[in-house]
C-alpha cells in the first residue's frame, strides 16, 4: 500500500495514517514506486514510508519540546521575559534567562530523541514479524528459523522481485502453491516479466537459482501464508474501469470489486481477472488528490 501524501497532517498522534487521497497498491515490486501526481520527488514512495513517518514524528516532537522540558523552559521565559531590559539598560536582555531556556530545551531534546529512538527497532520487529508470516515461517511455528535467516531470504527475494518486475501480491500466493508441489504459478509470474529473458528451466529450478529450494527446506506453512497474503487488492486498471462505469451510472463493477477486496483471502469463482494485473511493470499508474 502506498499512501500517496504521507505528510505530517495525514498522520495522527495515535500513529495511524489518514486522508489517503492519491493512494494505490503495488503491482510490480519496486520500493521506488510512486503513484501520486504531486509527489515528483518521490518523498512518499513505497520504500520511503517508514522513514517519512519517523520524520513526521520528529516534527511533532519539536512542537512538544516546551512540554517535554517539564515546564522548565516556560518557567524560565515567564520569570525572565525576552523583552525585559537588563539592569544596565543596554537592551541586550538577560543572558542568564536565555541560558536557562536553552538548557531546558536541550533536556527536552534529549527526552524526545530517547523516545524517537524506539521507532526504528519497533518498526524492524514489526517488519520482521510480517515478513515471517508472509513467508509461512512465523516465529511461533518456526522458532528454529532465525531472524538472520529470514532477513537474508527476504533480501534476496525482494531483489529478485525488483529485478524481474514481478507482481508483489500474486508472488506470495504462488509461493504457497509451490509448498504444495505446484511451481507452475511461479513459472508463469516470472515469465511475464517485460525486462528480462529467463528460460522456463531456470524458473522451475529456482526463483532465482537455489532460493526457492532453500526456502522450501524450512517447511513453510502454506495454509498460514494464505491467511495473510491476499488474492485480491484494488488493482489500478480495474479501479479505473469501475470509476468510468460508475460515472456512466453503472455501479456493478464497483460492487464486484468491493465484494472481492472485502474478503481478500477467499478465492471467488469467475474472478480470475481480478487476481493479476494486466500491465504489470509496463506503464506507470498516476493518481490525483481527487482519486
Amino acid at each position: 500500500f502506498v499512501h500517496g501524501v504521507l505528510n505530517t497532517d495525514n498522520v495522527t498522534i495515535s500513529g495511524e495514517t489518514i486522508d489517503y487521497g492519491p493512494c494505490a497498491f503495488l503491482d510490480a515490486y519496486d520500493p521506488a514506486t510512486v503513484f501520486s501526481s504531486i509527489d515528483q520527488a518521490g518523498h512518499y514512495a513505497y520504500g520511503n514510508q517508514a522513514g517519512i513517518t519517523l520524520w513526521n514524528l520528529n516534527r511533532i516532537a519539536e512542537s512538544l519540546l516546551p512540554l517535554l522540558s517539564g515546564g522548565d523552559a516556560a518557567s524560565a521565559l515567564e520569570s525572565n521575559p525576552a523583552d525585559e531590559q537588563s539592569e544596565t539598560g543596554d537592551g541586550q536582555g538577560d543572558s542568564g534567562a536565555t541560558s536557562d531556556v536553552d538548557d531546558a530545551l536541550e533536556r527536552a531534546k534529549s527526552r524526545a530523541l530517547a523516545a524517537l529512538a524506539h521507532y526504528g527497532p519497533a518498526y524492524g520487529r514489526a517488519w520482521l514479524a510480517g515478513t515471517r508470516a508472509k513467508l509461512g515461517l512465523a516465529g511461533e511455528s518456526h522458532p528454529h528459523v532465525t531472524d538472520d535467516t529470514i532477513l537474508k531470504l527476504a533480501s534476496e527475494m525482494l531483489a529478485s522481485l525488483r529485478e524481474h518486475r514481478v507482481d508483489y501480491t500474486s508472488f506470495f500466493r504462488a509461493l504457497a502453491e509451490a509448498v504444495r508441489g505446484n511451481r507452475e504459478p511461479l513459472t508463469e509470474l516470472f515469465s511475464l516479466t517485460p525486462l528480462r529473458d529467463v528460460t522456463r528451466d531456470e524458473l522451475v529450478t529456482g526463483v532465482p537459482g537455489t532460493w526457492l529450494d532453500r526456502w522450501l527446506e524450512l517447511t513453510p506453512d502454506a495454509d498460514a501464508m494464505n491467511l495473510v497474503n491476499p488474492i485480491y487488492i484494488p488493482r489500478n486498471e480495474l479501479l479505473d474501469e469501475a470509476l468510468d462505469a460508475a460515472s456512466a451510472g453503472d455501479l456493478e463493477p464497483f460492487r464486484r470489486m468491493l465484494a472481492l477486496v472485502s474478503a481478500p483471502f477467499t478465492p471467488a469463482s469467475g474472478a480470475e481477472r481480478f487476481e493479476h494485473p494486466e500491465f504489470v511493470g509496463i506503464r506507470r499508474h498516476i493518481t490525483y488528490c481527487g482519486t
